[in-house]
């Protein structure tokens, strides 16, 4: 394994547009916020380009497809029989429409093409269906099936063998990693080990919101030295860009100021900080959070050139650590 000379900034973003949040929204309660994040990624490669920004996109597969028809075309046999059947994006499948024109929130095959345009953005894998490895009734056998799909419309639409999974909720389930690294994946983003970011409780959810301002739960940098040999390297992430929050502008400063000091620590002690979002995050707040961003990748600018900080996708630092 290689040693780490210089330190990691690596970028990860969920995008899953109305797949992401089926079983809680609608096209109308949701449309704004599709809106925005389709706006949002497109200024968000204008930004990547303009700072040298490497970043994995995690695309749900289902975004991949052009029609309903393509989306049945590519859909498994088998399919997860969650307990809520709320959970399975299989019973959204006919409220879709017939190309991305006339259904923005389902299809978005246009920005995958864009994206996979543009140098240093990762395509990724967020799973064929937004599928839950720990919702109870379903199982490996469905979620490899899920994982399969999801790398044959990859293949067919962009000719991209996808090697980085980000699973929804970022629920890494141990057991099932034989079955993603026998479709091809190599790396995966799991969440950060403390407690407040593996359980549900409501203390856990106040700890991750102050944990967005405040060192809280401790230092988010790591190395990858104790993953020497691993099938599926782990690129666990380290900080979420929460929303621009209104009802907490007076943090918004704070926000930024953590996650740069964060990225320093990681830059001089040659380790990886790896920040996420998803693009509906910066959708309703575009310009606040997009200037926030370039605030953040002009700090990356500087630890580049004072500490030799870098920017990878997940695949790019995988590989350098194996």
């Amino acid at each position: 394994m290689k040693g780490e000379k210089n330190g990691t900034f690596v970028i990860s973003l969920d995008f899953e547009l109305l797949w992401g949040v089926h079983d809680g929204k609608t096209k109308e309660s949701f449309r704004e916020n599709i809106v925005g994040a389709r706006k949002a990624v497109e200024e968000m490669l204008e930004l990547f380009d303009r700072y040298q920004i490497h970043a994995t996109w995690g695309v749900v597969g289902m975004l991949m497809a052009q029609s309903r028809e393509e989306i049945l075309q590519y859909s498994p046999e088998l399919r997860p029989q969650y307990e809520n059947p709320k959970l399975s994006a299989y019973q959204y499948i006919n409220q879709v429409g017939d190309c991305e024109d006339n259904d923005i929130s389902h299809l978005a095959y246009s920005l995958i093409a864009k994206i996979n345009t543009h140098r240093n953005q990762e395509l990724a894998s967020h799973t064929f269906s937004h599928y839950y490895c720990k919702a109870p009734g379903q199982n490996v056998e469905a979620f490899s099936a899920d994982l399969a799909a999801a790398q044959a419309i990859a293949r067919a639409k962009f000719g991209r063998e996808l090697k980085s999974l980000i699973l929804p909720r970022n629920h890494f389930v141990k057991d099932y990693l034989d079955a993603a690294y026998e479709q091809g994946f190599s790396v995966i983003r799991g969440n950060p080990p403390m407690y407040a970011y593996n359980t549900g409780t409501k203390i856990a959810k106040a700890l991750r919101l102050l944990d967005t301002y405040f060192c809280v739960c401790g230092r988010k940098s790591y190395t990858l030295k104790d993953q020497a040999n691993k099938k599926i390297i782990n690129i666990q992430a380290s900080s979420f860009f929460r929303k621009y929050n209104t009802s907490l502008s007076f943090l918004e400063k704070q926000k930024v100021a953590y996650i740069k000091r964060e990225m320093t620590y990681a830059a001089k002690k040659g380790q990886i900080y790896h920040l996420w979002w998803h693009p509906h995050n910066v959708a309703l707040h575009r310009e606040q959070c997009m200037a926030q961003l370039e605030e953040i990748f002009q700090h990356y600018v500087y630890l580049k050139e004072k500490y030799g900080f870098e920017s990878k996708t997940m695949y790019e630092t995988s590989e350098e650590n194996r």
